[in-house]
């Protein structure tokens, strides 16, 4: 939750989406090492202090790509606009 509420403060053209899928994906990932520590290899990859981190840099990554591409169309559409305006 504290890669999302980050997200959203550093990042203005994001929504809602972005965070939730940029979430979702840092949940899996983090769920990923800990099922391959616990159940698979019994070693461990990752230390559980580095988890938050790793949850923060995951939504930041997936959520500033899905960011990207929401701010592409915002911006063709409000070009659009405005040339709509002035003719």
């Amino acid at each position: 939750m504290l890669g999302v509420f980050v997200f959203g403060s550093v990042h203005k053209n994001a929504r809602a989406l972005d965070a939730y899928v940029g979430f979702g994906f840092a949940v899996a990932v983090n769920a990923f090492f800990f099922g391959m520590e616990k159940y698979v290899t019994g070693e461990v990859w990752v230390a559980w202090r580095w988890y938050p981190l790793l949850g923060i840099l995951v939504s930041f990554a997936v959520g500033g790509l899905m960011s990207v591409r929401h701010s592409q169309r915002a911006e063709t559409v409000e070009t659009r606009s405005e040339s709509e305006r002035t003719h």
